[in-house]
């Protein structure tokens, strides 16, 4: 079993590089399925999802503002139904879902690493 910690440094990480791949770029070349951008932000939305299913009931518990089911879907909807995947819905969860969660993935984080210090 990995660390709670590990799941949400991976969460971290994909908000990351979401917003690093997004950055500076139109909504329109965001969804153009030409571009590379496109297939790299869904599959950082793969990561972050399959991070979300593995933190611990418990953590997701103290955390319920997060909308845990929500990511999760969000990556089965990319891994199994991407020909269903809704253009608005990505541009949407890269504005302005990510850039609200980064943060509190953050203090979360910060939560397990004073209750479980790790080396």
């Amino acid at each position: 079993m990995r660390d709670p910690g590990v799941y949400l440094e991976d969460m971290i990480g994909a908000c990351e590089q979401i917003m690093v791949f997004s950055r500076g770029i139109s909504d329109e070349a965001l969804v153009a399925e030409s571009t590379t951008t496109r297939g790299a932000v869904l599959y950082q939305f793969m990561i972050l999802g399959e991070a979300a299913n593995n933190v611990p009931d418990g953590w997701k518990e103290r955390y319920p503002d997060v909308d845990w089911s929500r990511i999760v879907g969000m990556r089965n909807v990319v891994a199994h139904y991407y020909f269903g995947l809704a253009d608005q819905m990505v541009i949407d969860t890269v504005r302005t879902d990510v850039p609200v969660l980064l943060p509190r993935l953050n203090e979360m984080l910060a939560a397990i690493d004073q209750e479980y210090p790790r080396l």
